[in-house]
């Protein structure tokens, strides 16, 4: 079943993975060491963010809510943060503020598909928030990866080498 969230266009996720590979110098470990918390309700997109960042070499935990996503991110460390906004049980601006509020230096990625169902800018206010960075539903499995990429690169340029 595919996603109505992502697009279906693949064809150049073989090359962001292959160029994540090559660029990624030695002594700065491997991908797979940086872990991702990935927040979505939709299980069929929650399920296709997951595999096309494990792909890419990262390690990924997946929840379906906001409410049990800041639970968990109570007891465990990340290394950057995927969330929705609209969910249920605890949505993506509470996600945001807890982040935010124990972790300023945690990148928040925040995406949304339900902006233009309500006329409101919700990628917007969660920028204003404090996300890092916004992508709008749909997007190609290809974009997020890219996006999580540059996020975490960034963050590993700021941070004092250990």
């Amino acid at each position: 079943m595919t996603s109505p969230y992502l697009l279906r266009e693949t064809r150049s996720l073989p090359e962001v993975l292959n160029r994540m590979r090559e660029q990624k110098p030695p002594e700065t470990g491997s991908v797979d060491q940086r872990r991702i918390l990935v927040i979505e309700d939709d299980v069929t997109t929650l399920d296709l963010i997951t595999r096309v960042l494990t792909q890419g070499g990262y390690t990924v935990h997946g929840l379906a809510d906001g409410r049990r996503a800041i639970e968990w991110l109570e007891s465990n460390a990340v290394d950057l943060v995927v969330s929705d906004i609209f969910m249920p049980e605890g949505d993506g601006i509470e996600v945001i503020r807890f982040v935010r509020s124990h972790s300023r230096a945690t990148p928040l990625l925040v995406i949304s598909g339900g902006n233009s169902l309500i006329g409101q800018d919700y990628l917007k206010v969660a920028s204003q928030l404090g996300a890092d960075r916004v992508l709008a539903k749909p997007f190609r499995p290809v974009d997020i990866l890219s996006v999580v990429e540059e996020m975490l690169t960034a963050r590993e340029a700021l941070s004092p080498a250990q």
